[in-house]
């Protein structure tokens, strides 16, 4: 487990808290994903350090350093450096299909991908899957004082308050709002 953890590879990374962001340099192995080094952290460490350069919320009290930053606090983070993963079995990767959904996590509403196995419902997947972080992908999250998009988003499952699966309408234009259902 110490070599997910370990390593002088630098990930540029935002972790959205309960009291705002911050910005900085995420220390792990190059071969090991951000989400596999949250989950591994989640469940071995009170704190995730981050290197600098930082940059926090308006209004938090730290200066020039790296800065520890509780993992009980995270809502999500997003992966902010072009990490592209070593790439998996394409035949077990075929077995998955993307379902959108719809959360709501702390203040933030986020809609992106869940990845599940064929004809599998997104809701049982959350409640069954052991690790602390799940991955969405294509994400776009909109909150109380920003609004992004980001190809990946690893989210503290205990921080979801609801997820809703949605059907994006392929005849729909691309102003249109999504047609909503709760089957993928």
């Amino acid at each position: 487990m110490q070599r997910e953890l370990d390593g002088s590879h630098s990930r540029h990374l935002r972790l959205v808290t309960r009291h705002g962001a911050v910005v900085g340099q995420l220390r792990t192995n190059e071969n090991v994903s951000t989400l596999h080094y949250l989950n591994v952290a989640a469940m071995s460490r009170n704190f995730l350090v981050m290197q600098p350069p930082i940059t926090p919320s308006k209004g938090w009290n730290i200066s020039e350093g790296a800065i520890a930053l509780s993992i009980s606090t995270v809502l999500f983070a997003q992966e902010l450096s072009e990490y592209v993963p070593v790439a998996g079995d394409p035949v077990a990767a075929a077995e998955y299909e993307r379902c959108a959904v719809r959360l709501n996590v702390g203040d933030y509403a986020v809609e992106g991908f869940l990845h599940l196995p064929h004809g599998a419902d997104p809701i049982t997947r959350l409640n069954q899957d052991p690790h602390a972080f799940f991955a969405l992908s294509s994400a776009s999250v909109m909150g109380p004082d920003s609004q992004f998009a980001a190809a990946f988003l690893a989210v503290k499952r205990s921080e979801v308050i609801a997820v809703q699966a949605i059907e994006i309408d392929a005849t729909l234009d691309a102003s249109a709002e999504p047609e909503m259902t709760t089957t993928c």
